[in-house]
């Protein structure tokens, strides 16, 4: 099984306006798409052989100069997006804090607070069995790179760990975009985590 590389995506408009993205399909802002520019030859010399990615805009737009440059498809994973907002979609940490007050306490202790959406255990579950499932198909040491979110990620590492969806919310730091992660499979070894591989700006508290 692979050694996989995780890379959190670039930065998009609602990042940069704190809003929750969940499922929204944003676009990358230009210092995201800069970040992906440059991320490119730092992926390259990898030299991956495979690179995979969740199939929202702003991680196939992260992905898709690395791929370019290395003359390989992205191949795109469902499973692999961010936790669904729900309710939350579209709006601030202010805005959720005025019209409910009680909300974010709910979430900052680890509950699932949004209307709709999905939990933090369904995306767990997803997320792992999505990365379980890439690296099975790859030989022992194999560079796979995987573009994908703060959520999945930080749930990754706190599987990593020997930990659950909690862990991944209250015990793991918040991932920087264009960061890189590095997960050794079978084993779930965590070889490195959170590694700037560019100039990129401290990653918000919204998914």
């Amino acid at each position: 099984m692979a050694l996989l590389h995780l890379l959190r995506h670039g930065e998009t408009d609602w990042n940069a306006e704190r809003r929750w993205q969940g499922h929204a399909d944003r676009p990358l802002t230009a210092t995201g798409q800069r970040q992906a520019a440059l991320l490119a030859p730092l992926v390259a010399a990898l030299e991956p052989v495979a690179i995979h990615s969740s199939d929202l805009a702003r991680a196939v737009a992260t992905a898709a100069p690395a791929a370019a440059l290395l003359g390989l498809s992205v191949v795109e994973h469902t499973a692999l997006r961010e936790i669904d907002t729900g309710s939350w979609t579209g709006r601030s940490v202010p805005e959720i804090r005025t019209d409910d007050p009680t909300a974010m306490e709910r979430h900052e202790a680890g509950e699932t607070s949004w209307a709709g959406g999905e939990t933090f255990q369904h995306m767990h579950d997803r997320v792992i069995a999505a990365l379980d499932a890439i690296a099975a198909g790859y030989a022992a040491k194999a560079c796979v790179v995987i573009v994908a979110h703060g959520g999945p990620i930080r749930t990754a590492v706190a599987h990593a760990a020997g930990g659950s969806w909690r862990d991944a919310r209250r015990g793991v730091a918040h991932v920087g975009y264009a960061s890189l992660t590095v997960i050794d499979l079978p084993a779930w070894r965590l070889t490195s985590y959170n590694v700037p591989l560019v100039d990129a700006s401290t990653a918000h508290d919204v998914a």
